[in-house]
């Protein structure tokens, strides 16, 4: 099996103001991921991550309105999931000691070549494997498979949605222990005061997938994904 098949039903968000770099990157990984959006400055990049909650994240350091750093600070108060790798000229160690405290996954000076390029992308496939076995077994006897977001329940093939693929692997980074709602609907809906509904509609649904008893409810504090 090819290492990027797990790319394929993700998606990207490129947040860098130089159209050359970031057409090149577009096009480079276009191939490998569902689909790979672009925005030319941190405003509209903030405004993006909120709008496609992407999977991936190239952000440049210096860009107009919002810089790199600043957006990220930003974006981790709601999430710390979503891997983000920063794009500089500038490397520096000052620039360097500010990026590590944002949980990034590495960094890519320009200009990027694609072997640096190649061995980023190698690196977050490794991490993803790592945390993620290719098979995840449900005490409901569900059996997921989150590099292709596929499953099977009662011999029913399933596939899951974006959304519902983000809920479990966020469940199952606190296998057996309950996550709190708040935490979850900051990790899906960034604070929508929608969530509460939105976050129970999505759990009803995702139980006929993957069997009730998969995901235990705690009342008025949140969900555990439960495996054997």
């Amino acid at each position: 099996m090819n290492k990027f098949t797990l790319f394929r039903n993700m998606n990207v968000l490129i947040v860098e103001d130089d159209i050359q770099t970031a057409q090149y990157l577009k096009n480079t990984i276009d191939p490998l991921f569902n689909d790979v959006y672009i925005a030319y400055d941190g405003e509209k990049g903030l405004n993006l991550f909120y709008e496609k909650n992407p999977d991936i994240m190239f952000v440049d350091i210096m860009m107009p309105k919002i810089d790199g750093l600043e957006m990220i600070q930003e974006i981790r108060k709601s999430n710390d999931q979503v891997k983000i790798i920063i794009i500089t000229a500038h490397n520096t160690l000052e620039y360097l000691h500010k990026a590590v405290a944002l949980k990034l996954e590495d960094y890519l000076i320009k200009p990027i070549g694609f072997n640096d390029f190649l061995s980023v992308m190698e690196k977050i496939v490794n991490a993803y494997t790592l945390k993620y076995p290719l098979k995840i077994f449900l005490e409901s006897g569900s059996e997921l498979n989150l590099h292709e977001r596929k499953g099977l329940y009662d011999n029913i093939s399933f596939t899951l949605t974006a959304l519902e693929c983000k809920l479990v692997e966020l469940l199952i980074a606190h296998t057996n222990q309950i996550v709190p709602k708040d935490v979850i609907e900051n990790h899906l809906y960034f604070g929508d005061p929608k969530s509460d509904s939105a976050l129970k509609g999505l759990i009803n649904k995702l139980r006929q997938k993957i069997g009730k008893t998969a995901i235990q409810s705690h009342s008025g504090f949140g969900y555990k994904m439960i495996i054997p």
